[in-house]
């Protein structure tokens, strides 16, 4: 099943709770403990059948990257945990992300009555990570990281990982009206991402993006 193509009509997520995703990511996820920020997790199902779990969170640490401080930290959500079974459609991680993006901001608001307005998401570029699927869902690349979790280092420790930092809009809330406005990606980032992209023996890993997902510098 693992190279067939999925119909968005074919996948569906509904909202699961913290511990069942938990329990999945501790089993199957790099990083062997469980994040502590404010959350929510989704199940993802393709013709019925379960095959991924992803989880949203408030990101850690006290401010933002340079490019992404014109938003308040609490404007942010993190795409910061995942797991696809080794069988799902190689296509539906950007299905299925797309869908819980377009959920998440009223999802966040009935459950704790805060606006996220952006979302971010760490291309690990020690694990190969491409940033392909980020791209096709409309994230664009703000800042490199050089002192990010490692993800050779499930536990603690290791801060010497190099990731970049993705972020896009989401959508705003149901019966509200205004307008996120995404600032100017730093050009010098592009030039980084095209670097890497643009290898040839920069191979895609099985568990490419959310699959091995990494996550904040601050982890």
């Amino acid at each position: 099943m693992h190279n067939m193509s999925v119909r968005r009509s074919e996948v569906y997520i509904e909202s699961c709770s913290n511990k069942e995703a938990d329990d999945v990511f501790l089993k199957h996820y790099w990083m062997r403990r469980i994040r502590r920020s404010r959350r929510l997790s989704y199940s993802v199902f393709y013709l019925g059948e379960k095959v991924a779990w992803i989880q949203i969170a408030d990101p850690f640490g006290t401010k933002l990257t340079k490019p992404l401080q014109v938003f308040d930290l609490q404007d942010v959500v993190e795409l910061c945990r995942g797991y696809f079974i080794d069988d799902a459609p190689s296509n539906i991680e950007s299905c299925a992300i797309g869908k819980i993006l377009r959920v998440l901001p009223n999802d966040w608001f009935r459950r704790w009555g805060i606006m996220k307005k952006i979302a971010i998401v760490y291309q690990d570029v020690d694990a190969r990570q491409r940033g392909i699927v980020y791209r096709a869902l409309g994230f664009k690349p703000y800042a490199f990281c050089i002192r990010a979790r490692h993800y050779m280092a499930p536990t603690r420790g290791n801060s010497n990982g190099n990731k970049i930092l993705w972020a896009r809009k989401l959508r705003p809330i149901s019966g509200r009206h205004y307008k996120v406005l995404m600032p100017d990606v730093d050009v010098i980032t592009v030039n980084i991402y095209s670097k890497y992209i643009s290898k040839e023996s920069f191979l895609i890993p099985n568990d490419e993006l959310v699959k091995s997902q990494a996550g904040s510098n601050h982890r």
